[in-house]
């Protein structure tokens, strides 16, 4: 089936004809590539912001893990301490009982004398344990709790900057 057109009365019709075939075709180009430009601004703009909250989630990490090695080191020394003290002052009461025994007179004496020392090094490894243990506890909390308020921020951010990207990448495809 082929459809007659009417052959144009003249060269200046035809040359209408064309140029406004022509100037459709530019206008209808031109509306595209406005389209095209103004989605890929939006994309970039996006990605631009998706960008920077990546940067502020590293720069914060940073500072937790950095905070997070202070807390440790400091935790590990305050540990060291006590436990360099409870040493320091096992030597003193081995050395001191050392003597003691020496001068004492009898085998009850010495039993007793031993005794004593048995239950105040024992009385001092529970308090050097436990001292240990608070300084254990405490110098973890301090170096974790940064560690969850960003797990908590992340998630929050994480989930807004991933539904941002996925608008992004359907706007894009579409």
């Amino acid at each position: 089936m082929s459809v007659k057109t009417e052959a144009p009365t003249s060269v200046k019709s035809v040359i209408q004809s064309a140029s406004g075939h022509a100037q459709a075709a530019i206008v209808s180009t031109e509306k595209s590539a406005v389209a095209a430009v103004e989605k890929a601004e939006g994309t970039i703009s996006t990605l631009k912001t998706n960008f920077d909250g990546a940067k502020d989630f590293s720069m914060h990490l940073t500072e937790v893990v950095d905070h997070a090695g202070r807390t440790t080191l400091s935790g590990v020394a305050a540990i060291n301490g006590s436990l360099m003290t409870y040493g320091k002052d096992l030597v003193a009461d081995t050395i001191e009982l050392g003597r003691k025994t020496i001068e004492t007179r009898s085998l009850k004496d010495a039993v007793e004398l031993h005794t004593a020392f048995a239950e105040r090094r024992l009385a001092a490894m529970f308090q050097a344990a436990a001292a240990v243990n608070s300084l254990a506890q405490s110098n973890m909390m301090a170096m974790f709790g940064p560690f969850a308020s960003l797990v908590k921020t992340a998630g929050g951010s994480a989930d807004t900057t991933v539904k941002a990207a996925q608008k992004a990448t359907l706007k894009t495809a579409a």
